[in-house]
């Protein structure tokens, strides 16, 4: 299991198996920020939603990230493959 220490929480987080659009590794702990991808030259990707934290047990490895997972860990809200996500801080 791979980890690296977050600065701005102070703790370890482990590794989700999902890289960003800029190929960086997401890892637990991490704010990210969603993007709608252009697949136009010359036009930029789009935010579509305010940036969340990245926590445990709220992603499938390798897969996708939701913003937040029910009570039930069955249904989850706003998930996003990594190539429409942004780190923001580390």
């Amino acid at each position: 299991m791979e980890e690296k220490m977050n600065k701005t929480h102070g703790a370890f987080g482990r590794y989700t198996g999902i890289k960003d659009k800029n190929g960086k590794k997401i890892y637990e702990g991490d704010r990210v920020q969603p993007y709608r991808i252009n697949n136009f030259v010359n036009v930029p990707d789009v935010k579509v939603e305010e940036s969340f934290l990245v926590k445990n047990d709220n992603y499938v490895y390798g897969k996708w990230i939701a913003r937040e997972v029910g009570k039930d860990n069955f249904s989850v809200n706003g998930y996003h493959f990594g190539r429409e996500l942004e780190i923001l801080s580390v």
